[in-house]
């Protein structure tokens, strides 16, 4: 992507080009053409791609820089500077760049794009480049860099799936820990408490079965947290 910055006061712009031609971008935006094209033809709606998969994109953005560099396909200067600007947008520091819509091409190359390029200024920014704004005089590349070769069609369904443990393990487990315990606390005082109610009216006690349904959810509870932590076990070792 040839980036050819023409920021002015008055518009506050700077125009990026790629293989489509040139596109005005905000001046201040740390994304390129490619977001800058979604933005624009994809106006659809207003449910945003969830951050949760941008966060994970980020994660397999800055896997994949390590490896990469590794291999010997990416210098060690600039996979550390892109593992260091995946490493923030995944954190949510940077979510307001990263505005596209949900409705977009179906392997999610819109939003992929979008964190390429937001990496790429960032990690640009970091190597010290000398530009007059984002998106100057890359040194680090969004295509031939971040990306790497990198298709959509895996990098996508790949930071499904880490999301997916992300919800698991910050969201779903701690809340099923959270009610079993007050399943817990709850037991005693409502047996204490039908037993209560139904002496002063004297009337006979109730079957059991309201009771029997909480102990019934608590174990129900118990075998889903189990379920989790032995399928995080597992996949871990993959």
């Amino acid at each position: 992507m040839h980036i050819e910055p023409t920021m002015t006061q008055s518009s506050r712009t700077r125009t990026e080009a790629d293989s489509f031609g040139s596109i005005d971008v905000p001046g201040d935006a740390l994304w390129g053409a490619q977001t800058a094209r979604s933005l624009r033809f994809f106006a659809i709606g207003e449910q945003r791609m969830p951050l949760v998969i941008v966060h994970a994109l980020a994660q397999v953005k800055r896997a994949a820089a390590e490896v990469n560099a590794d291999l010997g396909l990416l210098d060690p200067v600039r996979a550390g500077a892109i593992a260091a600007a995946a490493t923030r947008i995944a954190t949510g520091e940077l979510d307001a760049q990263f505005p596209l819509s949900v409705w977009q091409t179906g392997s999610g190359t819109q939003s992929h794009m979008n964190v390429n390029e937001v990496i790429a200024h960032l990690a640009t920014g970091a190597l010290g480049s000398a530009d007059d704004g984002p998106g100057a005089g890359h040194r680090v590349h969004p295509n031939d860099d971040v990306n790497l070769g990198q298709s959509s069609n895996d990098v996508f369904p790949t930071a499904m799936h880490v999301a997916a443990v992300e919800g698991l393990m910050r969201k779903l487990a701690p809340a099923l820990v959270k009610l079993r315990a007050t399943l817990v606390e709850v037991i005693p005082a409502g047996e204490k408490l039908i037993n209560q109610r139904f002496f002063v009216v004297q009337r006979p006690a109730p079957s059991a079965d309201a009771q029997g349904g909480v102990r019934a959810l608590t174990a129900a509870t118990d075998a889903a947290i189990v379920e989790i932590e032995q399928w995080l076990q597992a996949s871990s070792k993959r």
